[in-house]
């Protein structure tokens, strides 16, 4: 219901509403008091904030609340027959022969004053002012023109009473004014009522359709935008609004807004392009009685067909997979900007890289963009984790079946010319590492007896170990390890370059609600939240978040709250081989969290060994498990 107040001028008014108002069931009365000028500012300032959206008054008093405040006023005003009643109980009581009654207050007061004068068979001077201002001058010209009976209200009386005049208080005797208030009330609450109700189902439409939506009013100017355009646009709403369309869309002219406006034709499947996108827009007049006010867009994405040439087949794929350069990498940290420079010096070269990161970083994501940056871009880059088969099966995966040279159906075959990323490199078995060195060489054939037959295949490798503890055990090859390492690089954990985790959220958000077609914007605090979280499994459990937040949001807007629940779900005990230690996971980057989680893997979970280094009791070392999630 909506929010109404009623500002009168006395307390009977003030009761003759409370009494009544029971009828009246679209009227949510928040507000019903009796209020003075000096009052009113301070009164109208504490509504505003509590949302009110229509007030009652009466006469003065609703003039200068409509210089106060822009909602609707609905006005108390007297009917002729509680001015005739008001008229006839003064005259009896003053018994004056020939009266001269005149009426002073504002011109919205009075609902009818035809029938007065005739059934009261006198004549009564109406003094109707429009301006508070003339309040004063209209009373002293009543008096002046020598009425012995003044109505008004409580200024005018008080004024009239000094220039010794006979007054008449308005005061609350307008009982079936105050009804038909109520009653012109009740119907615009209603109203109010179900414009709210349309204006949100259409913006929950509008915000909410998978289309992009742009309203302009008729010189072209963008007075409303949706999500989906902003996304398109990598602008904000704030930076669109009240700006012309060829703002973002140049190809609409100045003659197509025109010949919408004053001809009314539609114009369909009209094809623009948009930063990375093309889409295809439908635009049609708006129509408010038969005027045109504006114009409506509605957009959509258009899935381009490509020509069937090598070169477009692999920048299709780029753009559809990782599609990563190194100009265009998610970077904001200097440790990865540093990265990224000595990257691009690998880029220039055909040698092997070594890549060792923690688990579920970018490393993946690097070595595309090397290839995508090297002179083999137009070429293939295939990746494949070796930890994932047995070794006899790897083997066959990526040479072939047979043991001498490397068959036309192998994945090493199939990557000439491109790049082959090895994963978890580590689990290659001695067999497959001697093989993977004749590819870095370039040899097809696995025989030094026949004419081997060349391979042009570049060879890059991740780690999350370090592969010198397994050349010593004889698990790893050094010559192979001499080999990927002639170009090293090192991807530090997400959680030590803290820039990266918003750079890599918006990044995942936006490609995740393209694809699932749900549009959500992450409010500051929830951002934060993510930004603080410790991340164990780095960028995998960050996207695997992030998906979760697209697909499970209930709003379009992400609180706080709603990340905190995504979260708890992500709980798991990270301590391993750790006796005593049963719980959740350090879940926020906290210092004494992280120093705890390390203590009790330096001392495999001995609580006394724990506290006497810390210098703390074990008891307060126990609510610090506690806390943390080491106990539940």
């Amino acid at each position: 219901m909506a929010k109404v107040a009623a500002l009168v001028a006395n307390e009977e008014m003030r009761n003759m509403i409370d009494n009544s108002i029971k009828k009246y069931e679209h009227i949510n009365l928040i507000c019903n008091q009796k209020i003075e000028g000096k009052d009113l500012s301070e009164t109208i300032r504490r509504l505003e904030k509590e949302g009110v959206e229509l007030i009652i008054a009466r006469g003065t008093q609703a003039m200068l609340i409509k210089d106060l405040i822009k909602c609707p006023i609905i006005e108390i005003r007297l009917t002729d027959l509680d001015l005739i009643k008001l008229i006839e109980d003064n005259l009896n009581k003053l018994n004056i022969q020939d009266p001269k009654v005149a009426f002073v207050g504002a011109s919205s007061m009075l609902l009818e004053t035809k029938d007065i004068e005739k059934y009261l068979g006198i004549k009564i001077r109406f003094y109707l002012y429009d301006s508070v201002s003339l309040q004063s001058e209209y009373t002293k010209m009543a008096v002046a023109d020598g009425n012995n009976l003044i109505i008004g209200g409580t200024n005018v009386c008080l004024l009239a009473k000094q220039l010794g005049v006979n007054t008449c208080h308005v005061s609350a005797s307008s009982p079936n004014g105050i009804e038909e208030a109520l009653y012109n009330a009740d119907k615009l609450c209603y109203a109010i009522d179900i414009q709210k109700q349309r204006s949100a189902e259409v913006s929950a439409l509008f915000e909410y359709s998978f289309q992009g939506i742009i309203q302009l009013d008729k010189n072209g100017i963008i007075k409303r935008i949706n999500s989906m355009v902003t996304e398109w646009a990598e602008m904000d709403a704030d930076q669109l609004i009240n700006t012309h369309i060829s703002t973002i869309f140049p190809a609409i002219s100045e003659i197509q807004i025109n010949q919408i406006l004053y001809s009314g034709d539609e114009i369909a499947s009209l094809m623009l392009d948009l930063k990375h996108y093309t889409l295809v827009a439908n635009l049609t007049p708006i129509k408010i009685d038969e005027e045109i006010t504006g114009i409506s867009i509605a957009l959509q994405e258009f899935d381009q067909i490509f020509e069937t040439s090598k070169k477009l087949k692999n920048e299709l794929s780029k753009r559809t997979s990782l599609g990563f350069n190194l100009d265009n990498f998610v970077c904001s940290s200097n440790q990865m900007k540093e990265i990224l420079r000595l990257s691009k010096k690998a880029a220039h070269y055909s040698v092997p890289v070594l890549i060792t990161e923690p688990v579920g970083c970018e490393g993946e994501f690097l070595a595309n963009a090397i290839h995508n940056s090297s002179s083999r871009s137009e070429e293939k880059f295939t990746s494949i984790d070796c930890s994932a088969f047995e070794p006899c099966q790897l083997n066959k995966i990526l040479f072939g079946n047979d043991p001498c040279e490397i068959s036309d159906t192998s994945l090493i075959f199939k990557s000439e010319s491109g790049t082959i990323l090895l994963k978890n490199v580590e689990h290659l078995s001695l067999e497959s590492q001697y093989r993977i060195e004749q590819v870095i060489l370039g040899n097809r054939s696995m025989s030094y007896d026949i004419k081997a037959s060349h391979l042009n295949t570049r060879v890059m490798a991740s780690t999350c170990i370090d592969l010198v503890p397994l050349i010593k055990e004889g698990k790893f090859r050094y010559s192979l390890y001499h080999m990927l390492s002639t170009f090293s690089i090192s991807i530090p954990p997400l959680n030590s370059r803290k820039e990266d985790i918003g750079s890599w959220t918006s990044y995942f958000l936006k490609n995740l609600q393209r694809e699932h077609h749900r549009y959500v914007r992450l409010l500051s605090n929830a951002k934060d939240l993510l930004m603080d979280y410790y991340w164990h499994d780095n960028l995998l459990q960050l996207f695997h978040v992030c998906n979760k937040i697209v697909i499970q949001a209930e709003k379009r807007n992400i609180t706080k709250s709603f990340v905190e629940m995504i979260l708890r779900n992500e709980a798991y005990s990270e301590i391993k081989g750790v006796k005593g230690i049963s719980g959740l996971p350090i879940s926020y980057q906290d210092d004494k969290a992280i120093l705890l989680r390390e203590l009790l893997t330096k001392y495999n979970g001995n609580r006394e060994a724990i506290a006497k280094e810390l210098g703390i009791s074990k008891t307060t070392l126990w609510r610090w498990m506690k806390k943390y999630g080491y106990i539940i």
